[in-house]
């Protein structure tokens, strides 16, 4: 027992816990102690935790009732409007709408007079013929964003569309993802690219296809491509890229997390639209830590990761191409690993990757190396050119979001079973780290694996 926060009484802890609906966490915000302290305080008393499910239920009936309207306001807004209205107005679910009304034995409506009130409210001015709906419907995007700019509701203009005998031609889509497929047409050619097709690794489908140069993107929304969410099993992008290798395609997956910059300027590379540097007109220098871990940051998908040896390429003073390595760290059969090795987005460097690696063989005199090539970005042929050899593949590796938050990922690494104790608001010892994360409300996505090459030294080398 902390010796630092005195425990409060049984009954005291009782009555928040149970009687007003608390949750560990609420305990802890309101004693100004930890979750863990908490925990310890419920089973020197032998109070029984409740299961997240029903922590999380009593957390949501509090906050609804807390903020429920006066009868006198509810009734009058609900007069003149929809359920749907309500929900929007006071931004909550429908069925907290019907427990407020039943709470305050409101009358409900019949369906015929609600469904009025709805559509006088939301279509009084928006009756729309077929001749202008065929003007403004775009096949290339989904309906949901018709409605959006109309202002009305995606199952009426369902309604009006089945009504016209008009065919809605494009399956569902996120709003991110048409926008990098609008932005690839403008930027790439307008006509080199299709949306959505299962003619290429039937019968998976590509999100984003260049017909020109055999080039595809699977845009990934994190939760609807996760493991338990989404049934996206491990090796789902994995087998997505190796089916695009096999028929000459090249394949990019990106998550939503990514940074869309970052996403732009490696497309800008591919389709070669970066100013050309040639490495025998650069100069190789040793740069600082905090040199590379800003370059890195700047130009690598993934960012800085530390490492001992920090190399850099200069054309006429301005840093084109950085390589850092370190110690093996995954495999000790190798002496050292290539951690990171990032370009500039504005350049292509020719050559660049051979001169930092020979530049690092000549100095440091290395037996060996690793790298491994994230396959979500491309498939590591460089490091042929350098004299490394293709070792295989690795399994695919995940990374945790909490629901409240997909676009925020983090590292399986952090999230390993012996660290959880101290990081969730409910562990159990008998589960796995899966199983606790996902009582807990994370879910996880996997990524395509990476490709492995390595360099050996040669006698005479």
């Amino acid at each position: 027992m902390s010796h630092q926060k005195p425990i409060p009484k049984k009954d005291e802890i009782e009555a928040l816990y149970f009687k007003e609906g608390g949750t560990i966490s609420s305990l802890s915000r309101h004693y100004k102690t930890s979750n863990p302290t908490v925990r310890k305080w419920l089973d020197f008393y032998g109070i029984k935790k409740k299961s997240q499910q029903q922590a999380s239920s009593e957390a949501n009936n509090r906050h609804k009732f807390m903020s429920m309207p006066n009868k006198l306001e509810l009734a009058e807004m609900y007069s003149g409007n929809s359920i749907k209205a309500l929900e929007k107005y006071y931004s909550v679910s429908q069925k907290t709408i019907y427990e407020w009304l039943e709470n305050y034995d409101i009358e409900l409506k019949d369906l015929s007079e609600a469904c009025r009130d709805g559509k006088n409210k939301q279509f009084e001015h928006m009756q729309f013929d077929k001749e202008f709906l065929e003007k403004k419907y775009d096949r290339k995007k989904p309906l949901t964003i018709l409605a959006d700019d109309l202002g009305v509701s995606y199952s009426y203009l369902k309604k009006l569309f089945k009504k016209y005998d008009m065919q809605v031609e494009v399956p569902w889509r996120s709003k991110a993802e048409i926008e990098l497929f609008e932005y690839c047409e403008r930027t790439y050619g307008e006509y080199d690219w299709i949306h959505n097709t299962k003619e290429i690794i039937t019968p998976f489908e590509l999100d984003i296809y260049n017909k020109k140069n055999s080039l595809a993107i699977e845009y990934c929304g994190n939760v609807w491509h996760s493991e338990n969410f989404g049934k996206k099993k491990s090796n789902y992008h994995q087998k997505k890229f190796i089916m695009c290798e096999e028929v000459g395609v090249k394949l990019i997956t990106i998550f939503e997390s990514d940074d869309t910059e970052k996403v732009k300027k490696l497309l800008n590379t591919i389709h070669g639209k970066n100013k050309r540097v040639y490495a025998r007109k650069t100069e190789v220098k040793r740069i600082t830590v905090e040199e590379s871990r800003k370059f890195h940051n700047e130009h690598h998908m993934h960012g800085f990761i530390p490492a001992r040896y920090h190399y850099g390429l200069f054309n006429q003073g301005e840093l084109v191409m950085a390589c850092s390595f370190g110690k093996s760290r995954y495999n000790k059969k190798y002496e050292y690993e290539c951690a990171r090795m990032s370009s500039h987005s504005d350049f292509t460097v020719v050559g660049g990757a051979s001169k930092l690696f020979s530049n690092f063989i000549k100095k440091e005199n290395p037996n060996s190396i690793i790298t491994y090539a994230d396959l979500r970005f491309g498939n590591g042929k460089v490091y042929e050119h350098c004299g490394f050899s293709f070792s295989g593949l690795t399994p695919p590796n995940y990374w945790y979001f909490n629901k409240r938050n997909p676009r925020t990922l983090f590292s399986r690494v952090a999230f390993q079973k012996h660290k959880l104790k101290t990081k969730l608001e409910y562990f159990d010892e008998a589960k796995t780290e899966y199983e606790n994360m996902l009582e807990n409300g994370w879910d996880r996505i996997w990524d395509c694996g990476s490709a492995i090459y390595t360099w050996t030294k040669k006698e005479g080398q």
